[in-house]
């Protein structure tokens, strides 16, 4: 299995989203047969340790999807909460991103 080269032009979408009262920007791009390739999540707090580690996280869990594995099945990995959603800031920008995909 190689790694799927990104396009150098790629369709984006950004959104906002919160979880446990913090902000974040995300953004996602796509391969062009529409399959998300990559996403990227920012913390609005400035200074904060999440600020810190979450674009290291996100950017490793782009790789999966670069190399075929679907989102969805990656976002199932993720943490989850007692009630079955996500805990964790990726989790949650990937649950918003694969409720989108049904939309397209």
């Amino acid at each position: 299995m190689s790694r799927e080269r990104l396009p150098n032009r790629r369709p984006s979408e950004t959104f906002t989203l919160e979880l446990h009262g913090l902000h974040y920007i995300a953004s996602f791009s796509c391969f062009d047969d529409g399959r998300v390739a990559e996403f990227f999540l920012q913390s609005q707090k400035p200074a904060s340790q999440k600020r810190i580690r979450i674009p290291g996280t996100v950017r490793s869990a782009s790789l999966p999807l670069q190399y075929g594995c679907p989102l969805d099945l990656l976002r199932r990995t993720l943490l989850r909460d007692e009630q079955g959603r996500a805990s964790t800031p990726l989790g949650h920008c990937a649950r918003v991103i694969v409720g989108s995909e049904a939309t397209r």
